[in-house]
């Protein structure tokens, strides 16, 4: 879908007009275009557009609400449709030790904690490691980094230990946020290790598995 933001942003910063009329661009446009699952492979954004209902919870917005719950039903999170087919990914061949890292708004926003892991086992194979406090903020959290400059680097720290005690050399996530604060993380605390988005590595693994 050629889709606008979809209004965590404005959201988050108390910004509802915005929000409400972001969701409802998305809601018109997604219903111009079939009734099939729309899938999002950053789980901040698939997060709030599966909670658009609660932008209209006014009376007079029932028909919105209405529409909201329509399209809220048809977001996926990539994440799940990669747990929902993990059998049907290759095994993992040799690699770098790889962990995984449970974006906040995928597995407390959506409860995806069992999905991610079976296509990272699957497509990791006996490379795959379990860190702990892997499910703990990282401290990215959209702009809560920049407000809170002190936490989020005490959280990255914490984190980035986490991933270098099992001496994983590739931590995979779903969240932008994670992407951009691990990715800063690892450069100044751990350059061994690199972050990849869960979507590019069963990427890499199909395409290993298909050849040139």
């Amino acid at each position: 879908l050629d889709n606008p933001c979809c209004g965590l942003l404005a959201h988050n910063y108390g910004e509802l007009s915005d929000a409400r009329e972001l969701a409802k661009k998305n809601i018109e446009h997604a219903e111009k275009n079939g009734v099939e699952p729309i899938v999002g492979d950053c789980s901040s954004c698939v997060a709030f557009l599966k909670t658009y209902p609660q932008l209209f919870l006014k009376p007079e917005d029932a028909q919105w609400r209405e529409r909201a719950e329509a399209f809220s039903k048809r977001i996926k999170d990539a994440i799940e449709i990669y747990g929902e087919s993990a059998d049907k990914l290759p095994a993992g061949t040799a690699g770098p030790e790889t962990t995984y890292h449970d974006s906040c708004r995928a597995t407390h926003g959506q409860g995806l904690k069992n999905e991610p892991r079976r296509a990272a086992k699957t497509a990791a194979g006996a490379s795959y490691c379990e860190m702990p406090g892997a499910d703990a903020c990282c401290g990215g959290a959209g702009a809560f980094g920049f407000v809170h400059g002190e936490l989020s680097e005490e959280l990255l720290k914490k984190k980035v230990g986490s991933a270098a005690s099992v001496q994983a050399g590739l931590i995979l996530t779903s969240s932008t946020s994670c992407l951009i604060q691990l990715a800063r993380g690892l450069r100044k605390y751990y350059p061994e290790a690199k972050v990849l988005h869960l979507s590019e590595f069963v990427a890499g693994a199909l395409d290993q598995n298909h050849g040139p």
